[in-house]
Parts: structure tokens; C-alpha cells; sequence
């Protein structure tokens, strides 16, 4: 038999009440030359027998023990046999076109790995505002450039619409096992290796939020994680070297991210924010100043109240300071 020209991954741990939904999603894909590896990750409800049960020579089922999404995701890459690459969560809905979309951008743009947009829905609750702005955040993000400079806010290209050649995925050794987010790091690993980004500008997938998703679970925990991930993958970049670094934020998030920082033996220069809002001369044993009054330095944006993260890049560069070369938005 020939080999199918898209692999399409989907990990599964305890997904019953959804996976059937998802499958046939990506059995109804307008293009047909596809397979569908479904891992089951050692699944305690009925998930395996439900992915068993699809009689479509497309569906190849892979059974493991609980190892955790990143292996489960490793362990579909091995048996890929497909041109292209992709993933697909086990509680969402793929459209019709998703798949020839991405097989279309892929032709017609010099990029390495793409995402889609992504419409939110829930059929037990109404949306919260977050998730929404969220989404449309993301959606909002569609050249390389404009997620590049968002890299480090959140993970600009939602993992489930992930698509890219197989052979770029098994070059870079695949998902790092044991990282959390897996998700978040993959797409950071992939912007460290210097890839292309693009997003297919129309809706591709149907993201589906209910109370078992994984972000939900422990967010004072989450939040941790990500700064540090974020930091991490920050240092390995050259924009900043050589560079005081200096944090925009003097509240919450600002003062985690200098512990995260100080504990990776970064030093910190100081901290800065808009000028109604400096109160004290220092912190942490640091200096709070204006940012006029850190020549040559690295800004690290570091607030998340509504609207400041916008202000620090709109004042930053109206100092002639330019996104990634000399700022980046961390929250």
C-alpha cells in the first residue's frame, strides 16, 4: 500500500466521553489520504475500547501505560508514516477542511511548522471571558513575525492544530519527555531551532473547553511552571547577552520572574514601570527606576494588568527600542 501523505497523532488518557467525536472528525477530513494513530496512554475508562472499535483501515491503535501526553506523542511520531505531521487532541473537533488548508499553506509559504485558527466552544457551561480573549489572541497571530514577539506571553500557535513535515519533527528529536507544558515547550524548542511559523487564517479546529482539561488543574502550579519554562529557553537567546537585563513590572508576576531569574544565576540590573506607578527607589535590593535611565538594556515586560503590557512596548518603542531585539513580553 502506498504511504499516507499525513500522520495525524492523538494521545489518549481517560478521553471516553469525547473520543469518538474526535476520530470521526478526522475521518471526515476532505482530503482521505490520511492515518489516524490513536496512543492510548494507559487509559482507565473505556477510551481503548472505543478506539478499538473504529473499523476504518485508517485508524491504527497503539497501547501503551500511562507514560504522559509527551510520550504518548513520541510513541505516535515512531510509527508515522506520513510526509506531514499532525496533531490532534482527543476532546476536540477538527472542520471538514483542516487538513487540505494546512496542506495548501504549506505550498504556498516558506514555513516549517503552522497552527489554524480556533473557535472555543462548550456544550456544558457558557465561556469564560479569558478563554475567549484567548482565543482570540491566538487567532489574532498569524505571521511568523507577530508570534515570534509573542513567544514568550503564552504559546502562539494552539497545540491540537499543530501541522509540519514529519522528518522536521523526528530532526528535532521529537517531544521532551517529562517538560510541562509539553505543548508550550515543543513550540519553544521549535523557535529555538529557528523554524518558520504561520497560521492558517481560518478556523480549522473547534477547541473544546470542559472541566477535565489539563491548563484548568492547579494554576498557582501552571503559572510557575510556565515562567520557568519561559526563562529557560530565554536564556538560550542572544538578543539579550552581554545586556543589562532589566524587568518591566514591579508587581506579582515582576517579582516572580526575578526570583525564577536570580535562581538561574541571571542577575537582574532592576526594575522599571510607567513613572505614576514607582513608588520606591528599589526592590529586592534592587533599583526601581524609569526605563530612560537603563542605557542599553534588555526589557523583560513582566505585567499582566489589563492594557500595561501594550503601554510598555507602545512606550519602549517610541524610544526607538524594537520588539525581540530589545524587549520581550513575558505575561
Amino acid at each position: 500500500m502506498p504511504l499516507p501523505l499525513v500522520s495525524v497523532v492523538m494521545p489518549v488518557f481517560n478521553g471516553a466521553p469525547f473520543l469518538s467525536q474526535a476520530v470521526l472528525s478526522v475521518l471526515a477530513q476532505t482530503i482521505q489520504d490520511l492515518e489516524l494513530i490513536v496512543v492510548n496512554d494507559g487509559s482507565m475508562d473505556t477510551s481503548l475500547a472505543i478506539a478499538r472499535d473504529f473499523t476504518d483501515s485508517r485508524v491504527r491503535v497503539i497501547d501503551q501505560v500511562h507514560q504522559g501526553v509527551d510520550a504518548a506523542m513520541n510513541a505516535g511520531l515512531a510509527a508515522a508514516q506520513g510526509g506531514f505531521f499532525a496533531r490532534m487532541d482527543c476532546d476536540d473537533i477538527s472542520v471538514p477542511e483542516r487538513l487540505s488548508s494546512q496542506i495548501e499553506y504549506f505550498s504556498n509559504y516558506p514555513v516549517d511548522l503552522i497552527g489554524g485558527c480556533v473557535q472555543m466552544f462548550s456544550e456544558t457551561k457558557e465561556l469564560e471571558e479569558g478563554f475567549l480573549k484567548y482565543a482570540s489572541w491566538l487567532n489574532g497571530l498569524q505571521t511568523h513575525d507577530e508570534m515570534a514577539q509573542s513567544m514568550f506571553v503564552e504559546n502562539p500557535l494552539p497545540s491540537p492544530t499543530l501541522f509540519m513535515r514529519t522528518e522536521t519533527v523526528r530532526g528535532l528529536g521529537g517531544y521532551d519527555v517529562g517538560v510541562y507544558p509539553d505543548d508550550y515547550n515543543f513550540t519553544l524548542k521549535c523557535f529555538r531551532a529557528g523554524l518558520r511559523f504561520g497560521k492558517v487564517n481560518q478556523t480549522v479546529l473547534q477547541w473544546r473547553d470542559h472541566a477535565q482539561r489539563l491548563s484548568r488543574t492547579a494554576p498557582e502550579l501552571r503559572d510557575q511552571r510556565f515562567f520557568n519554562l519561559k526563562a529557560r529557553y530565554f536564556f538560550d537567546m542572544n538578543a539579550h547577552q552581554n545586556r543589562p537585563l532589566v524587568i518591566w513590572g514591579i508587581g506579582r508576576n515582576g517579582k516572580n520572574l526575578c526570583r525564577v531569574f536570580g535562581k538561574a544565576g541571571r542577575n537582574i540590573a532592576g526594575f522599571t514601570a510607567p513613572p505614576e506607578y514607582i513608588k520606591e527607589k528599589s526592590l529586592y535590593d534592587l533599583p526601581v527606576r524609569p526605563f530612560h535611565e537603563y542605557p542599553g538594556a534588555f526589557f523583560i515586560i513582566a505585567t499582566a494588568a489589563k492594557g500595561a503590557r501594550e503601554e510598555a512596548m507602545a512606550m519602549l518603542s517610541a524610544r526607538g527600542l524594537a520588539k525581540t531585539r530589545d524587549f520581550m513580553a513575558f505575561c
